[in-house]
């Protein structure tokens, strides 16, 4: 795959890597564009979903994090480029270019950009939602669903994916409390019969949610009111589906037009601003389904190339394929070699998924930082607890594996998230956890789900620069 280091102006810039921006990234890239995808597959709604049955071509249930990776996978063997940051602005420039500034303040310049940046998920707003967040508060039952299997969960929320997410839960909790903050659940018919038929689901619609208690250290417990009356539950987790909102904040920078909160589109997803595109959920529409996401981002990619086509300008030779075939690649499968078993143990594991290889292998560890890290902590131990079937875990995982490859006096320990008696022993409320220790044994802190910096190499060295200051 080409190294983002070497592009200068891009042809397309792509904001968002869920389906409508892999879609686009895959179209633009097989014309001959040179083709840039800004952001986190992990992050989409259609990796945080559950069992997806309604995929054209998948005939057999799978899942969305199985789905986003192999559209991950097609677009970038045609020479689309991945850079996982985010993009804080778009700035319209001089001689038919636009200017994306990333999170770092780096400016990449193209002559079109298309948004598929997608919708992020609401919050309750309640007292205890953001203190006891991780800590039993959570918006992705796919993700932290497991880590309360046996014990009582309440989902707050309405319509088909709060309905979907409890009956989910109620396969493995053992009681879900389903508050619905609207009149009525709202969801499809047949959901609702599930849950009527569902022993351990109890739903109760019409509630104001009030405060998520906890004992400072996790959640204990839902306080709601219900016919003006207040009632409260004792749960292990409270999961949050009210809906999402549209992250179309770049627009306005732009001066795009808006229908509401959604980017306003034209047919062919062209937006008010010539060369700027938007793509799937951001856009609105009636239903936030993947595969709809996935034609709005083919549209708006062939869009994108008829745009610059006319400009007369591109850094690369267009091409004229559409429906034929231009390139034959040969998918590779991943598995476990005999060199790997040489390695640390957590090499092994990311290579025994193909996913997770794939990101192993897409990763650049900043390295001027691990050898900080080296430096002030030579030795020491790394737990590490994760889940295959985590977007987070799939994510950072494969990146710390790179990682601990320029740390070889580290030990590491790799524990599955789904092994007997994990969850207590090193106390994991949310995967991925990495756990760091010294040569003692003594923690020196630990990094959960995601990074609280710019990266795991930036968290790794600021926990052993404050251990090293007590």
């Amino acid at each position: 795959m080409t190294e983002f280091s070497d592009i200068e102006i891009a042809d397309v810039i792509i904001i968002g890597a869920g389906p409508a921006g892999l879609s686009a990234g895959l179209y633009c890239a097989r014309a001959g564009l040179k083709t840039v995808i800004f952001g986190d597959p992990y992050s989409s709604q259609l990796a945080r979903a559950g069992t997806v049955e309604n995929f054209l071509t998948w005939t057999k249930p799978t899942t969305g994090i199985q789905i986003i990776e192999k559209m991950l996978e097609h677009a970038t063997e045609w020479g689309a480029i991945l850079v996982e940051k985010m993009i804080k602005q778009v700035v319209r420039g001089e001689k038919n270019l636009f200017h994306v500034y990333d999170s770092e303040g780096v400016d990449t310049c193209a002559y079109a950009v298309i948004i598929a940046s997608g919708t992020k998920h609401k919050k309750l707003g309640v007292k205890g939602e953001e203190e006891y967040y991780a800590k039993g508060v959570g918006y992705c039952t796919i993700c932290d669903g497991p880590l309360y299997k046996g014990e009582p969960i309440a989902i707050v929320g309405f319509g088909d994916e709060a309905a979907q997410a409890a009956l989910r839960m109620a396969t493995i909790a053992s009681e879900v409390h389903l508050l619905v903050n609207k009149p009525r659940l709202g969801s499809d018919p047949q959901l609702l019969k599930e849950i009527e038929n569902t022993e351990n689901l109890f739903l109760y619609e019409g509630i104001k949610p009030l405060e998520i208690i906890g004992d400072n250290e996790a959640v204990t417990g839902i306080r709601f009111s219900q016919n003006k009356v207040e009632k409260q539950i004792d749960v292990k987790a409270v999961f949050v589906e009210v809906g999402v909102l549209p992250s179309a904040a770049l627009a306005s920078d732009l001066g795009i037009e808006l229908t509401g909160q959604f980017i306003k589109v034209n047919r062919d997803q062209s937006t008010n601003i010539p060369g700027v595109f938007a793509a799937g959920d951001i856009t609105g529409g009636i239903a936030r389904q993947a595969i709809i996401s996935a034609g709005d981002g083919a549209r708006a990619a062939i869009t994108a190339i008829d745009y610059i086509k006319k400009l007369g300008i591109s850094t690369t030779k267009l091409k004229t394929t559409q429906w034929g075939s231009s390139k034959v690649t040969e998918m590779k499968t991943v598995s476990i070699t005999p060199e790997s078993k040489e390695k640390n143990p957590l090499y092994t594991y990311v290579h025994a998924d193909e996913g997770f290889a794939a990101g192993y292998k897409r990763y650049k560890p900043k390295t001027n930082i691990i050898t900080q890290i080296r430096e002030l902590l030579p030795t020491a131990e790394l737990v590490v607890v994760s889940a295959y079937w985590c977007p987070d875990c799939r994510r950072n995982v494969p990146k710390m594996a790179k990682i601990i490859e320029h740390l070889p006096n580290w030990k590491v320990r790799v524990h599955d998230r789904d092994e007997e008696g994990i969850k207590e022993k090193y106390g994991i409320r949310k995967i991925p956890t990495f756990i760091i220790r010294d040569v003692s044994g003594k923690e020196l802190g630990r990094i959960i789900e995601n990074p609280i910096s710019l990266s795991l190499e930036e968290d790794l060295l600021n926990i052993i620069q404050n251990a090293a200051q007590k």
